[in-house]
């Protein structure tokens, strides 16, 4: 697909304020978004299908800290080749996380990834972990057979759950694009069937919850995380910074979870918790 795109590339000091540029990009109009923090500094890529300013931008990342930003004028873009040409496979035990045009080995158990107006290719921390704890789950043989992605973006973490054993999975995103991004990707994974996606968290109980979402939001939706979850059930949060870690730990003990683990990731953490019910 070749559009007119403005691109619009932001350095960061560090990986600190990831989520909160990538969020802001995305309300400001955003439709691509693509994180390289295998390099220094830490670079996020936008690309927007309409004219964007520099005004517009710095409005919208305001009071964020960046280092630098610059906004190149609109010019035809090959979405497609673009992201191809960024995006590498990412191996999570058996699971292989695949862009088009790239390849897992023969017979590798795969996620293919094609819509690109979502954030979530599998290459960032906060969805690694979350990736590799869902290969942990099954192959101990305690993956549910349903499982509620809150925030489900580019739908790989749902993807991941239903190709490693889940029967049934529900997407929830307040973001339409997110929602049709998921949809695309399902299609492309033989898996619509199999992936219901929702506006809003729907009133059911899951036997696990997966929620890659900025910090305050997650805070904010344990009550809510809490309903959803059925007893001896399994919630795991990301998009944690581990400076938040605390903080978030406790706002869901006071929702009823039990804290049971925590893994790292450079600056990112993901924690897990048990129904307390």
């Amino acid at each position: 697909m070749t559009l007119p795109v403005t691109t619009v590339e932001v350095a960061l000091p560090d990986g600190s304020g990831v989520l909160a540029v990538l969020d802001a990009l995305q309300r400001a109009g955003a439709a691509l978004l693509e994180l390289h923090d295998d390099v220094t500094p830490v670079v996020v890529f936008a690309g927007f299908e309409d004219v964007v300013t520099a005004a517009h931008i710095q409005q919208a990342l305001h009071p964020l800290a960046v280092l630098r930003m610059e906004v190149r004028p609109a010019r035809l873009l090959d979405w497609q080749s673009t992201w191809e040409g960024h995006v590498k496979p990412v191996q999570c035990g058996p699971l292989w996380i695949v862009p088009p045009g790239r390849h897992a080995p023969a017979g590798a158990m795969e996620v293919r990834l094609r819509a690109l107006d979502a954030f979530g290719s599998g290459v960032h921390p906060t969805t690694r972990l979350v990736l590799q704890r869902l290969v942990e789950l099954q192959e101990n043989g305690l993956l549910p057979e349903e499982i509620l992605d809150v925030g489900v973006g580019s739908g790989v973490l749902a993807l991941a759950a239903l190709r490693l054993g889940s029967r049934r999975a529900v997407g929830v995103d307040l973001d339409p694009a997110a929602l049709d991004a998921a949809q695309e990707n399902a299609k492309a994974n033989g898996l619509t069937r199999r992936l219901r996606l929702l506006p809003r968290i729907p009133d059911e109980r899951f036997g696990l919850i997966l929620a890659n979402i900025l910090a305050s939001t997650l805070t904010e939706l344990a009550p809510r995380l809490a309903q959803a979850l059925l007893p001896r059930g399994t919630l795991l949060i990301s998009g944690v910074r581990t400076t938040q870690k605390t903080d978030v730990r406790t706002a869901f003990r006071r929702a009823g979870f039990r804290p049971a683990a925590a893994t790292d990731e450079g600056d990112w953490t993901m924690l897990e918790f048990l129904s307390g019910w």
